[in-house]
């Protein structure tokens, strides 16, 4: 029965839809969550989606104890948690029914590694690259920057973010000495330049970055006209917007989009 209050307990808290609630609480009366269920003792690969959601509920009380004890307000802490509702969205929008399947991804917010302060997210890492020419080595430490899917990417916005983030590590976590920010992202795709305006958010966002590499993916589909989209499919797809027209156009071309890795030196 407790395992079922705590469960409730972050269902309200993190604010899902009520819309999910008949689903949500007929899995909170037929599946069964043990008491010692930890992120560390979960099955990430899990496809028990259903489950997964529960799950990922009940460990938020785990996340709130450890952010209690680090002095890390509260607003932080359901800001980040958000991610669960977010993703749990996407993937009930994609199975038809409500459920969670992002468990590697959400893993880094159970395990206080990731936190959302303002629009952007930072994931206390360790760089998988080497870049000479930053003077970064294999397996330094970096903060990884996300970015989740919620209004514009302002300039401002993403400064103040990032100026949080420079107080926020070396106050809670001074052993995390990163010198740079690292991200890899189709928003730092350079093709996205000759599809936007110069003004656009998007584009001023991926300049801020020095980039040092790019490959060839697709993942701009999945994260504009959502989970599964794939270039066979693009005249099904709502096309309403500068961004989706030059992304439709780019493919009837045959062109590429890319995943772009680039750095932020933290202390500028």
């Amino acid at each position: 029965m407790m395992t079922k209050k705590v469960i409730e307990k972050w269902y309200k808290k993190l604010g899902f839809k009520s819309e999910y609630d008949g689903q949500f609480y007929n899995y909170l009366d037929t599946i069964e969550i043990p008491p010692d269920t930890e992120i560390e003792n979960y099955d990430l690969k899990s496809e028990d989606y259903k489950r997964n959601l529960l799950a990922v509920l009940y460990m938020c009380d785990r996340v709130e104890k450890f952010y209690n004890e680090k002095g890390i307000n509260e607003e932080i802490l359901i800001d980040t948690l958000k991610d669960i509702v977010r993703w749990t969205d996407v993937w009930t929008d994609f199975n038809g029914y409500l459920c969670f399947g992002e468990m590697n991804w959400i893993s880094l917010h159970l395990k206080g590694k990731l936190y959302k302060l303002g629009r952007l997210q930072f994931a206390m890492d360790d760089t998988w690259w080497e870049v000479k020419e930053l003077g970064i080595k294999e397996k330094d430490p970096v903060l990884g920057v996300h970015i989740p899917r919620e209004g514009s990417l302002a300039k401002d916005k993403v400064i103040t973010s990032l100026n949080w983030a420079n107080e926020f590590f070396p106050k809670y976590f001074p052993e995390h000495k990163y010198k740079y920010f690292c991200c890899k992202s189709w928003l730092l795709d350079d093709t996205l330049k000759k599809i936007l305006p110069p003004d656009s958010g998007i584009t001023s966002f991926g300049d801020m970055f020095i980039k040092v590499e790019e490959e060839p993916h697709d993942s701009i589909l999945n994260f504009v006209f959502g989970k599964g989209a794939t270039r066979d499919k693009i005249d099904s797809y709502k096309c309403d917007t500068t961004l989706t027209k030059g992304i439709k156009h780019y493919i009837k071309e045959g062109k590429e989009f890319h995943l772009t890795r680039g750095y932020i030196k933290a202390d500028e």
